[in-house]
């Protein structure tokens, strides 16, 4: 403890503050701010300031920064320039780049669901960021950032951001966007939006535009020479608009990628993505894309041969049958005996016979698998197909289907999600 310390607590002291109070003070202001404030004789001054205690800062400290207030970033605006924050966003844009000094930074485009804004992230926050190792989507805290206004370079609008640099402490909130944002199916058109899915379908169009803005313009063909409003002249530049259908078991959805995120058709076909954009009257512009690294061409060459075998077996008025088959009941109703369950039993009755280990084993593997289907399952909220939901999980898990049916029964079975009629899954609301 330094000698002005001491003297600050002295003081608060002898204000009537006990030190058992003062020590739990500081300790409380220690841990809120990590490594934002890392003198403790500020620390101090925090707590003298609490209580009123009046403490002439020496000049060594210089200048004293603000006690960080918590803000959402829909309330960040113009005029708030300098003012110490706290605030919290998913990031849905991120691109790498060089601090004025050379060092490394990060741009990060971030959003609460409803409102946008722009970070920038360097020195001491950027290392934080860099180790965190966010992806696309994930929650980011900063605390001890600053609003930062600048003038566009195109227009004399003044532009409002985040910077985050060396007093600022970085952290990933355990938040799942979307759950934050709303659902495609149920968001107005032109608010922000989450759509997840199987990519179904690809389209790609061309068009020229401007090598800076990338906005088509006057612009007639990459031959011919013309002059953007943003104040380039010469030959446009090919760009690609990638369309696509998304499937999320239920309904079909149309999203438009534009060629500034980089994304094309061959980066998302028959992938499960999940993306974020502005809705419009029959799509939505995305803003955002994460394609997942799982192949999923043979889950819809799956589902079509199981339409087509359930289309055969329809128009197989027969009465005859043997184990798996279509057996007709005596009031004319049609019972399908399943072989999956037979399966099951026989592997619940191994299972009986296995060393006490290896139970434990299984029900830790079980319950893996629970929540991997219960992630799956959050992609989306408005249900899957029951075989597709089958084949996500087999391509990533590497099990057994029949392990797979039988976990998915158990969680039907706990109220824990659901299956319809025309056998579609999803989380219990």
């Amino acid at each position: 403890m330094s000698k002005m310390e001491k003297e600050i607590i002295k003081s608060i002291k002898a204000a009537g503050v006990s030190e058992k109070q003062i020590k739990r003070e500081l300790e409380v202001a220690k841990a809120s701010f990590g490594g934002f404030v890392k003198n403790p004789d500020t620390l101090a001054i925090l707590i003298a300031k609490k209580h009123g205690v009046p403490i002439n800062t020496p000049k060594r400290l210089g200048k004293f920064r603000s006690i960080p207030e918590k803000m959402d970033i829909s309330d960040i605006s113009t005029g708030m320039t300098e003012k110490n924050i706290i605030t919290s966003g998913f990031i849905i844009k991120k691109k790498k780049g060089k601090t004025r000094a050379g060092n490394p930074k990060v741009n990060l485009t971030i959003t609460n669901g409803s409102s946008i804004i722009n970070t920038s992230v360097f020195d001491e926050a950027y290392n934080s960021y860099k180790a965190i190792k966010f992806e696309l989507f994930d929650k980011i805290k900063f605390t001890g950032a600053k609003i930062f206004e600048f003038k566009s370079d195109r227009n004399d609008d003044m532009i409002t951001m985040i910077t985050a640099g060396k007093f600022t402490t970085v952290e990933k909130l355990n938040k799942d966007i979307k759950k934050a944002l709303t659902d495609y199916s149920d968001a107005d058109v032109g608010t922000l939006a989450v759509l997840s899915g199987i990519v179904t379908e690809t389209s790609e169009n061309a068009y020229p535009g401007c090598p800076d803005c990338s906005k088509k313009g006057d612009a007639k063909d990459t031959e011919t020479e013309f002059e953007c409003e943003c104040g380039y002249s010469g030959l446009p530049k090919e760009y690609i608009i990638t369309n696509a259908v998304i499937s999320n078991g239920e309904e079909n959805n149309v999203i438009t990628i534009f060629p500034r995120l980089g994304v094309t058709a061959n980066d998302i076909s028959d992938k499960l993505i999940t993306a974020v954009g502005k809705k419009n009257d029959d799509k939505l512009s995305v803003i955002a894309i994460r394609p997942y690294d799982i192949d999923l061409s043979h889950v819809r060459k799956q589902e079509s041969t199981d339409d087509e075998d359930e289309e055969e077996n329809n128009s197989d008025d027969t009465e005859e049958t043997s184990e798996g088959e279509v057996e007709e009941t005596s009031e004319g109703e049609v019972e399908e005996t399943n072989e999956e369950d037979e399966e099951t039993d026989k592997e619940d009755e191994e299972l009986e016979e296995t060393s006490e280990g290896e139970v434990e084993n299984f029900s830790s593997n079980a319950k893996k698998l629970r929540n991997k289907i219960k992630d799956v399952l959050e992609m989306f909220p408005s249900g899957i197909a029951k075989s597709g939901l089958i084949e996500i999980i087999k391509a990533k898990e590497k099990v057994k289907r029949s392990k797979i049916i039988r976990v998915i029964k158990s969680l039907i079975k706990k109220g824990e999600i659901e299956e319809d009629d025309d056998k579609n899954i999803k989380l219990t609301d």
